[in-house]
């Protein structure tokens, strides 16, 4: 994820907001960038003929790689034949790769950290740290991350949560009226930030609209928290960085009472955060645990399912093809149930049917996904020297590779911008050209591990969108849109054009 659209001049970015900051404030960033800018004039360039090396200041390098991120990247790789280019972050290296040896390493090679590189070259995610409150980041706190991650998501958890995942999201849409025009991005982002809520946390959190709502919001001013500024110079009070220390303080305030709520509980129940409870964890862990699932689970997943639904809205084909499909799973198992509403009759669909059964719905989320995530990943490289591609990148330094390189490439998928699900069926299989050429759920040594709970969501709430209600697309007018919508690849969570839904209701 990169930060929102921000002009690619700093002073021109100050200039627009010098009525947020104080005298002394100004003074002192316009200090600090001072120094940011001489001490780059001293940075060397490398003498290695095989990578490409960025002219101009690396300040200007570096607002770019923050606030045009594809852009920059993609950019600089066409002005170029080289594998590689670098540039600086502050007085860090940063050295951007592409082809398939290079994201074959990138992926595989256990000498990168991704934990590290995220954390200092994103830095979205809420960590406790920020109010003062420990927060462990020792090996042994990501190995019990994982395990309860491993425990929540397990397979009987998950089929247990289908109907009442399926409840909500029926309660969700029957609120916004028996038809109308919806905007995808804001109403399928809040379904899936509650299922998401629901799979981490606790009923009385998820059943609450109103904590859903300011919990969404939080979220949104924490990644409205993330800038330039806020990365580059952490330690300085800006505006930014107040207001994502104000959002995590909220967050863990909100978090931390649902989780004293259920500790104080005369009646434990199998939630999350009761399951967490009764391994003795303690509120810190449980309130990281929680924030952190949230944050994983709902940055992609809602734009994902937003995305799926236009997809299938413009293309007539795989529209009918995925409803046949979910008609298909309802005369399986749901004949005896043909009375019933709908979301009961998918609720007696089980989870192996919904991972196993459903081929079109597989091929519109992968296809989704390939034309939406072509964000680029990030690695530190620690703890000893890295050679890739016959190049040295240094301990400490930092690897980055756009995942674009593979997903819009057209030497490995044909036309990469058009959706065509078709691409990795039998005869074809473009993701098989190249080694790592699919890599939304991750790869290698760092998949997605909550990628089967998320392409349930997804599923369930086109299931449920798809067969209970008739949608099309439409522009501000209520028209059929001249230009359908596309991304911004700078910002997934941004849209070129803001897409409406017109939607009606079905009879049950």
């Amino acid at each position: 994820m990169t930060v929102q659209n921000f002009t690619l001049n700093p002073f021109i970015h100050l200039s627009m907001t010098l009525s947020e900051w104080g005298i002394a404030s100004l003074l002192s960033l316009l200090v600090a960038l001072a120094i940011s800018i001489l001490f780059t004039l001293a940075l060397p360039r490398s003498k290695d003929s095989r990578i490409h090396y960025l002219w101009g200041f690396n300040v200007i390098h570096t607002w770019r790689f923050f606030t045009k991120r594809f852009d920059f990247l993609n950019g600089n790789f066409k002005n170029t034949t080289k594998s590689f280019f670098e540039f600086y972050v502050l007085q860090h290296r940063v050295v951007a790769v592409r082809g398939e040896h290079q994201r074959k390493t990138f992926y595989t090679e256990s000498n990168l950290s991704m934990n590290q590189g995220h954390q200092f070259l994103v830095g979205a995610a809420p960590v406790l740290k920020d109010l003062k409150v420990m927060e462990d980041r020792s090996a042994e706190f990501h190995m019990g991350f994982f395990k309860r991650l491993v425990t929540i998501m397990h397979k009987d958890r998950v089929q247990s949560s289908i109907p009442v995942l399926l409840a909500d999201i029926d309660r969700t849409l029957k609120g916004l009226g028996s038809g109308g025009s919806l905007n995808p991005f804001k109403e399928f982002h809040a379904i899936i930030f509650q299922m998401t809520v629901r799979i981490a946390a606790c009923r009385e959190l998820a059943e609450d609209k109103q904590a859903i709502d300011k919990l969404i919001q939080i979220y949104w001013d924490l990644e409205q928290g993330v800038t330039p500024v806020s990365v580059l110079l952490p330690w300085f009070p800006s505006p930014a960085r107040k207001a994502k220390d104000k959002a995590t303080a909220a967050l863990y305030m909100m978090l931390n009472s649902y989780v004293e709520m259920r500790r104080k509980a005369a009646v434990p129940n199998s939630d999350p955060i009761d399951v967490f409870l009764a391994d003795g964890c303690s509120n810190n862990a449980i309130v990281a645990t929680v924030m952190n699932i949230i944050f994983a689970g709902v940055i992609n997943t809602g734009v994902a399912t937003s995305w799926a639904i236009l997809n299938l809205g413009s293309n007539p084909k795989w529209k009918a093809n995925a409803i046949s499909e979910l008609r298909s799973l309802l005369a399986s198992y749901s004949s005896h149930l043909a009375t019933e509403p709908l979301h009961k009759q998918l609720a007696s669909i089980p989870l192996v049917a919904w991972e196993d059964e459903s081929p079109i719905l597989e091929a519109v989320i992968r296809e989704t996904l390939r034309l939406t995530m072509t964000g680029a990943p990030t690695r530190r490289v620690v703890p000893n020297d890295l050679k890739i591609g016959g190049i040295v990148v240094k301990s400490g330094e930092f690897i980055v590779s756009s995942q674009a390189d593979a997903h819009l490439n057209p030497a490995i998928y044909t036309n990469p911008h058009a959706f065509d699900p078709d691409r990795f069926g039998p005869g074809r299989e473009e993701d098989r050209r190249e080694a790592y050429s699919y890599l939304a759920w991750g790869a290698g040594r760092h998949p997605c591990a909550g990628m089967k709970v998320a392409k349930l969501e997804i599923k369930l709430v086109l299931a449920i969108f798809l067969l209970g209600y008739d949608y099309k697309l439409v522009d501000k007018s209520g028209n059929y849109p001249k230009a359908l919508p596309q991304p911004d690849r700078n910002d997934l969570h941004q849209v070129r054009s803001l897409p409406f839904v017109s939607f009606r209701r079905l009879p049950d």
